[in-house]
C-alpha cells in the first residue's frame, strides 16, 4: 500500500472489485491505512484506491488483508 496525499493505494493481484466496493483492510503498522468497510475506486484489476486519514509513512508495512464486504440491498 502506498499513499500520495489523502488516497491510498493497494495492490491485489487479480482482485476481482468493481468501482464503489466496499473493503476491509488490516495488517498495516500503520493503522491509518487499517480501514472497515470503506468504499473504493479501482484502478485497474490488480490496484484499487480508497481515502486515508492523517498522513501515515508510504509505503506502508506490514502483512496486509483486505476482505471484501458487499450489503444485499432490498
Amino acid at each position: 500500500i502506498t499513499r500520495n496525499g489523502q488516497i491510498a493505494t493497494a495492490t491485489s493481484t487479480a482482485h476481482g472489485l468493481v468501482d464503489g466496493d466496499f473493503v476491509t483492510v488490516t495488517g498495516a503498522a500503520q493503522t491509518e491505512y487499517n480501514v472497515v468497510e470503506k468504499s473504493i475506486i479501482v484502478i485497474d484489476a490488480n490496484t484499487f484506491a480508497y481515502v486515508v486519514i492523517g498522513t501515515p509513512s508510504s509505503p506502508a508495512t506490514g502483512t496486509f488483508t483486505a476482505e471484501f464486504s458487499y450489503f444485499e440491498l432490498g
